[in-house]
């Protein structure tokens, strides 16, 4: 089950995997309106090299997470890959500027 952004568990910092998209500069956004301290993993190269704290798969320690990928096969594949890697705790993001119906339902992914 996913954890959903801002928790009081949280420890204020949360990975973006999969950055290889245009998609993972609203990731970002999000993440910094929440007051999170965003790090970017490239698990395939062709990120943009201005994402934040940019890193290559195996730099970080696992920790919580979301995808910077849009399209629905991206997000699958990738959340397979991050899985492997052990980041096993997905984090939904809201953007606190956003308007979400209170009968929405919201997942990782």
């Amino acid at each position: 089950m996913a954890t959903r952004w801002p928790s009081q568990d949280s420890s204020g910092d949360l990975t973006v995997f999969a950055v290889a998209s245009p998609y993972a500069w609203d990731v970002v956004e999000t993440a910094r309106r929440l007051g999170l301290r965003v790090r970017c993993v490239d698990n395939h190269g062709g990120a943009d090299v201005r994402l934040p704290e940019l890193v290559a798969v195996g730099d970080l320690e696992p920790g919580p997470f979301t995808l910077g990928l849009s399209s629905a096969t991206g997000r699958a594949g990738a959340a397979a890959a991050a899985h492997a890697l052990a980041y096993v705790t997905p984090m939904v993001l809201v953007d606190p500027t956003s308007a979400v119906a209170s009968t929405a339902t919201l997942a990782h992914g």
